[in-house]
C-alpha cells in the first residue's frame, strides 16, 4: 500500500508470549514500518532505498525488560551492506544505550553511546576493510 507521500509502505505488527513448564513467562510486542522512498519501478534493485522505524519490547522470564525504539529513521540503501544513517536507543531495563548510524556514508561505522553518557565509534561488521 502506499502511504501519505505517496510511497510504497508496509507495516508488521507482532506481540506473542510463552510460558515455561516451570510457569515462567516472556513477552514480546513491537511493530515495524518500512517505506520505499527511492527506486520504486527501476527494475534495479541497487537503487533502492528504504526507510525503517519502529519498536519493541521482550520481557524476559527473570523480568528483565528489553526495548529497542527507533529515535531518527534509519536509512537503509540496498547498495550498500549497512543502515547509512538513524538513531537506535536500545535498553535494558532502566539502562539505554542509543546507536547512531552516521551521516549517510556507507562506512560501516556507527557511534555507540553507553547509558552513562560516553561514546565510542564502533564497525558495523565484525572485521574493517
Amino acid at each position: 500500500r502506499s502511504n501519505e507521500h505517496g510511497n510504497p509502505q508496509s507495516d508488521a505488527n507482532a506481540s506473542y508470549s510463552a510460558t515455561w513448564p516451570n510457569g515462567d513467562t516472556a513477552s514480546f510486542s513491537g511493530n515495524r514500518t518500512r517505506e520505499w522512498i527511492e527506486g520504486v519501478g527501476t527494475g534495479f534493485w541497487g537503487d533502492n532505498v528504504y526507510l525503517i522505524s519502529g519498536q519493541g519490547t521482550f520481557t524476559g522470564p527473570q523480568g528483565n525488560v528489553f526495548m529497542k525504539e527507533t529515535v531518527t529513521e534509519l536509512r537503509r540503501e540496498l547498495s550498500c551492506r549497512f543502515i547509512v544513517s538513524g538513531i537506535l536507543n536500545i535498553s535494558r531495563n532502566d539502562a539505554t544505550a542509543s546507536l547512531d548510524f552516521g551521516d549517510g556514508s556507507c562506512d560501516a561505522k556507527g557511534i555507540l553511546t553507553y547509558p552513562d553518557g560516553t561514546s565510542e565509534e564502533i564497525f558495523l561488521r565484525r572485521f574493517k576493510n
